[in-house]
């Protein structure tokens, strides 16, 4: 019998922790993308929806008051600590099951660029 995570990729806690200190919305991210392929749909959307809002919000923020994006690393500590508590018995679990471990580079590309974009694009707005 299975139970829908076998050979789906998770995020690691650590990882999810590291991604919100980088750039909070990818860490918000990639912990809603654990969060579905282990069957909760409707929050995992919830957290990529509130990922995405994060994302308007910084680059509103960065725009208005000049900021950089970095200003907003208090914050991702918190909710990194956060998760990473939340998240340590779920990934586990889902390990334990069958699933295996994604690869942690490929969202540092979207963070990166998220974080390189932001002032640009908050300097068309």
């Amino acid at each position: 019998m299975t139970d829908g995570v076998e050979g789906k990729r998770f995020y690691p806690p650590g990882v999810i922790a590291a991604y919100c200190v980088v750039f909070l919305p990818i860490g918000l991210l990639i912990y809603g993308l654990n969060v579905r392929r282990r069957g909760g749909r409707a929050i995992g959307g919830i957290m990529s929806a509130l990922s995405a809002a994060l994302f308007v919000l910084i680059v509103i923020f960065v725009g208005v008051y000049g900021r950089s994006p970095g200003s907003f690393g208090i914050l991702g500590v918190f909710v990194g600590i956060g998760l990473l508590r939340m998240e340590d018995g779920p990934y586990r679990s889902a390990r334990a099951r069958g699933g295996a471990k994604a690869a942690w580079w490929p969202p540092l590309l979207w963070a990166l660029g998220c974080v390189l974009a932001t002032p640009f694009i908050a300097a068309l707005f």
